[in-house]
């Protein structure tokens, strides 16, 4: 009897085990499209620009991720990592209806998944004496064979994660890009440069460019030039010098029969190699079609703001630092939250931008996008001539306690730059007819910089493992790219740019460890001003600092002694500040881990709880 009641009892448990195992797999099978994201910059959300993306797929993709055990035992903290990039892959599968597979490789010296993994230009680092290699990169093949690679995840570029990969996936599933027609007098393609190595280095192309030619195809156009390539379907402006009337018609109607434009123009230019082209503002004709469009770029005054200012050294070779109010460090508070171009921007980086203002009467509506705080000043050019030193600028400079607008987007139905018609030869050339009032409503967006361009201005470069790795330090290639996806009516990857690292600070104890430092210091320095004066005064009792081998009074060496003492009583209340601050750190660490490991059971124990009370008394 006994021993059935034992059968029966582990039969029960055996069974207990299974169900809950069961229900654990059906639940994660029938619940894997509901997840709570609690982080603060919603880490593991899919941004619905991926979501149309991977719904969008026409083509299957591979996606092939490589890790590495041994690399894991090595660097412990890509380990966390790669969990975070195969979670989001998971759930890239999930939503792209079997049109995405996700295939996981662990790479181990010597075996053919290496093989395949250096075949495909993933980069390796040394995992131990003996040279091995551990691997942490990812291959995308689409069903006609192209090729996307990460060779390396950088946890530099965390905050940049979802970017990266969908990215890498739309371009293998949309090869059809937008043309772009890129107006500029600047040299951004690079090429040329002599035989100098410094002069080549100086004319690469620029990486905005590149980022550029991931999304659309970009056709540069010459200022010189009458008219625009075929096929264009946006025009982007990036400081276009003095462009022929012709040119600025085809650019006119182009917008005014609804096609779109993005225009960074500039009182003056940091990065032009020319030094007329450096201290030019816009031509007439990029005045003409921005006046036309509803805004005007206010005539030599570059915008200042002692808030925004960059830190840079005052001089050449100092350590010294100082605001530079002509250069500027825009965040979130600078940027519209509403709009789909800066809503997901945290900072963006200007070098001596113009100030934007309306026209009246233009007939387009002006939003602002960027703008600077209150602490802000219109500053003449001329003040930047030559080498403007940061100090004296800041010197010079008076806040007017007003924002000043550095970016905008224009929409509405505006009339012509050209009232008269067609300028010149354009008369001739002109195979449609002359559009007087836009047909549809027109949408531009402008800058008020075009230096926010330059890589200098957005992008740190460092080596890792032999190759140049660029990092962004700003929004600003973001910003581009987001105006241009908006502008051609595509929105797929509007949200897809930084959101924050996996790693956050504990601001709760980082705030009691500043406070404890604090009292800290003010100890410090009022032990320092006490030894000093112990100092000066024992100097008076020997007779000044020459005198150092006389005798010592009995009177020296009870001040003496009266001076150590208290030099060993602060330095015991030093040590107890700061064994109060570990005390306070470990006290909110205790707490901490109890509400995680104790406080979710019990929480969820009283909801069961409340739940059967009011349960049993209903059926009361």
């Amino acid at each position: 009897m006994a021993g059935s009641r034992t059968g029966m009892a582990i039969a029960g448990l055996i069974l207990a085990a299974v169900a809950a195992i069961a229900v654990n797999v059906a639940a994660g099978t029938a619940l894997e499209r509901w997840r709570l994201d609690l982080t603060a910059n919603n880490l593991y959300t899919i941004s619905d620009g991926t979501k149309t993306v991977l719904r969008n797929l026409d083509t299957p993709v591979t996606v092939h991720l490589y890790f590495s055990d041994t690399l894991a035992a090595a660097r412990p903290g890509l380990k966390t990592y790669h969990e975070r990039v195969r979670s989001l892959l998971e759930r890239y599968v999930a939503l792209s209806d079997g049109r995405l597979t996700l295939e996981t490789h662990d790479p181990e010296p010597f075996s053919r998944a290496e093989d395949r993994a250096v075949a495909f230009g993933l980069q390796g680092i040394p995992v131990n004496r003996a040279g091995d290699k551990g691997y942490f990169g990812l291959a995308a093949v689409n069903s006609t064979g192209n090729t996307e690679v990460i060779p390396f995840f950088d946890r530099e570029r965390q905050a940049f994660l979802e970017y990266d990969l969908t990215k890498l996936i739309h371009s293998l599933a949309d090869p059809e890009k937008k043309t772009v027609a890129l107006v500029t007098a600047l040299d951004m393609t690079g090429g040329g440069g002599g035989r100098s190595p410094l002069r080549r280095r100086h004319q690469e192309a620029w990486r905005i460019l590149g980022r550029m030619r991931k999304f659309f195809n970009v056709k540069t156009v010459k200022p010189s030039a009458e008219s625009l390539p075929d096929g264009v379907e946006m025009v982007m402006l990036a400081k276009p010098g003095d462009m022929t009337p012709g040119l600025a018609y085809a650019i006119d109607q182009f917008a005014l029969r609804g096609g779109r434009v993005l225009a960074f123009v500039d009182p003056r230019t940091e990065v032009a190699r020319k030094p007329a082209l450096r201290t030019s503002g816009p031509g007439k004709q990029t005045r003409r079609l921005l006046e036309a469009w509803g805004v005007k770029l206010r005539k030599g005054r570059v915008a200042g703001d002692l808030k925004a200012a960059q830190r840079v050294r005052a001089q050449r070779g100092s350590r010294a630092a100082t605001d530079y109010v002509a250069w500027l460090d825009l965040g979130r508070p600078n940027l519209d939250p509403r709009d789909v171009i800066t809503g997901q921007l945290n900072k963006v980086l200007m070098a001596s931008p113009g100030v934007l203002e309306p026209v009246k009467d233009a007939g387009t509506k002006v939003t602002r996008l960027i703008h600077t705080g209150d602490k802000a000043q219109a500053m003449p050019v001329k003040w930047l001539r030559g080498r403007a030193a940061p100090g004296r600028l800041l010197e010079r400079f008076t806040p007017q306690n007003k924002q000043l607008t550095l970016a905008v987007r224009l929409r509405g139905r505006t009339g012509t730059a050209f009232p008269d018609g067609p300028p010149g030869d354009a008369k001739e050339k002109a195979g449609d007819a002359f559009v007087k009032k836009a047909q549809k409503p027109v949408n531009v967006v402008v800058a008020a910089d075009v230096d926010m361009l330059h890589d200098r201005f957005w992008v740190r470069t460092r080596s890792l493992l032999g190759q140049e790795l660029a990092v962004p330090r700003a929004d600003n290639a973001a910003f581009t790219i987001n105006a241009l996806e908006n502008l051609s009516g595509s929105n797929a990857l509007i949200g897809l740019r930084a959101r924050g690292g996996a790693e956050r600070e504990f601001t709760l104890i980082n705030r009691i460890r500043r406070a404890a430092e604090r009292r800290y210091r003010a100890k410090a320095d009022k032990l320092k001003q006490e030894l000093e004066s112990v100092r000066k005064r024992l100097e008076r009792l020997r007779g000044g600092p020459g005198d150092k081998g006389a005798l010592l009074s009995q009177k020296q060496r009870e001040a003496l002694d009266a001076a150590r003492e208290r030099m060993v009583a602060i330095r015991e209340d030093l040590r107890r500040v700061r064994h109060a601050l570990k005390s306070d750190i470990e006290r909110v660490k205790t707490a901490v881990k109890a509400i995680n490991i104790g406080g979710v059971p019990l929480g969820l124990g009283v909801i069961v709880g409340v739940t059967a009370l009011i349960r049993r008394r209903r059926q009361a």
